[in-house]
């Protein structure tokens, strides 16, 4: 009996032990799946949040500010400097180059209620520049001569309207801001142009544009110490928007190919932004004049209509049958950012590079001519401007190293300074230093030629220490390594590059 009895417990365990040992698998497996599940959850959450970073920025609401976006118009009285002419005692400033972005100008495409939007100066009392500059331009001294190609144009816009791809008087108002600043910076703290002989000091050259022509003028007007109706300032025309001179290095079929595959890029970065391509959409029906006009497909193109709006405080078009009744500011944000990051996405692509390199190829030869030359004695120039465009700074800065793929503001400006140092130990050429400035910061550090330059710890203490580029190495940069990324020794060679 007791071996039986035994024998049953010795079951019944075994089968309680069983049970509670299948419960626990069961509960088990369903932790396991149920963690699994939430780690799977969470990790499709994340990349659906990665997704959202690298495709659809426009998702951040608040990433931009109105105020932020005003800053593309460039207001005049938010026009300032910044590290121009900052060096310390020990050299002398022999040479500046500026590229000016023209000023604030009409849309490039017509707009619905232009007419009505007020593209003058708001309060002119405020400027009394602006009114002297009008009272000049109006009288009978004629303290410039141009090219034949300007004699067509008028010296400043005299209509408060915002025509098509013109200059406004707002533009004009900003010219003269920065080339008053300029002007004092440069003239009075470094003496560059003298009062008696300023008009010979200086080389002005413009695109055949009414709008370079004229923010030309009024630049100059604000940046010279004194008009000179005896000897009158001259402004020489250039047929091609980035400053080549040399018919040589200025036509490269290769370039024609590049733009299509940049193109190319564009509309696929598009195409993973459907709710902007819906935006653009959208906004066509409050932008065009009328059905008959095309619709625009391209941000760029829109934005630059939609600023003919904000930068004259004017409404947003709004359409009282439409299911969207106006434009918001939080609709231009989203374009805004978008534009942003696609300007961003284009700055590193290699074909990006390399056109604005192509480019700008034929200016650099000029630039080095005229350094070469102001170091030899035969330039008696000391300040050269070149009143140009914005695909011009951006090509010009990408080439010098430097793209933010950012739209640059109306009288956006790149300057280099030459100076000579004062160490009479060096020979000629190495006694001489470049910087490199866009917008007022000092982007020397960036060119391709300037990145291996040593810097001690003392020169790093000192607050005001620029980092001077030597300007052989800007010769040499030019001369011989400018096609080094192309593979080939040659602006010839470079331009015969089979795209495919």
């Amino acid at each position: 009996m007791c071996t039986i009895k035994n024998v049953l417990v010795r079951h019944k365990l075994k089968s309680i032990l069983i049970v509670l040992w299948i419960i626990g698998i069961i509960y088990s497996v369903q932790f396991i799946t149920k963690g699994s599940g939430k780690k799977s959850k969470e990790k499709h959450i994340q990349e659906v949040k990665l997704l959202q970073t690298r495709y659809s920025p426009v998702v951040f609401k608040d990433l931009f500010r109105t105020a932020e976006i005003k800053e593309y118009c460039n207001p005049p009285d938010q026009i300032s400097l910044g590290s121009e002419g900052q060096v310390k005692d020990g050299y002398f400033l022999e040479l500046v180059a500026v590229l000016v972005r023209h000023g604030d100008r009409g849309p490039l495409l017509k707009i619905k209620n232009q007419a009505q939007i007020n593209c003058g100066v708001k309060e002119p009392l405020k400027y009394p520049l602006f009114g002297q500059f009008i009272n000049v331009m109006d009288s009978k001294l004629k303290w410039y001569q141009s090219s034949a190609e300007f004699h067509s144009f008028p010296p400043y816009p005299h209509s408060k309207q915002c025509w098509l791809g013109h200059l406004t008087q707002l533009g004009v108002l900003q010219e003269l801001r920065l080339g008053r600043l300029l002007g004092k910076l440069y003239n009075e703290h470094w003496n560059l142009l003298s009062r008696t002989s300023n008009v010979q000091n200086v080389l002005v050259f413009s695109t055949m544009y009414a709008r370079t022509f004229q923010s030309a003028l009024a630049f100059m007007f604000g940046f010279l110490p004194s008009l000179s109706p005896d000897k009158k300032l001259t402004i020489q025309s250039v047929d091609d928007t980035s400053f080549c001179e040399n018919r040589n290095v200025c036509r490269c079929p290769v370039l024609k190919y590049m733009q299509g595959q940049l193109n190319k890029k564009v509309k696929k970065l598009l195409i993973f932004h459907q709710a902007i391509v819906d935006l653009i959409h959208k906004m066509n029906l409050f932008i065009k004049p009328s059905e008959k006009v095309p619709n625009i497909t391209e941000g760029g193109a829109l934005f630059d209509s939609l600023m003919g709006y904000i930068c004259h405080g004017a409404k947003l078009p709004c359409e009282t049958n439409a299911s969207f009744p106006c434009i918001t500011r939080d609709d231009l944000k989203k374009l805004v950012s978008y534009l942003d990051w696609e300007g961003k996405q284009l700055a590193t692509y290699p074909v990006y590079q390399k056109k604005s390199r192509l480019r700008m190829y034929g200016f650099m030869v000029m630039l080095q001519r005229l350094f070469h030359d102001k170091i030899s004695g035969r330039l008696p120039e000391r300040f050269i401007l070149f009143s140009g465009h914005d695909v011009t700074l951006v090509a010009l800065s990408t080439t010098f190293g430097y793209s933010s793929g950012i739209f640059p503001p109306y009288v956006s400006r790149f300057i280099l300074e030459l100076y000579k140092s004062n160490n009479t130990s060096l020979t000629s050429v190495s006694n001489y230093f470049i910087r490199i400035l866009l917008n007022g910061k000092d982007i020397t550090k960036y060119a391709p030629f300037c990145q291996n330059i040593t810097i001690t710890e003392d020169q790093l203490n000192e607050s005001l220490y620029p980092l001077f580029c030597p300007v052989e190495n800007f010769f040499d940069f030019v001369s011989n390594s400018y096609f080094y990324s192309f593979g080939v020794s040659s602006f010839s060679e470079a331009c015969r590059i089979s795209p495919h």
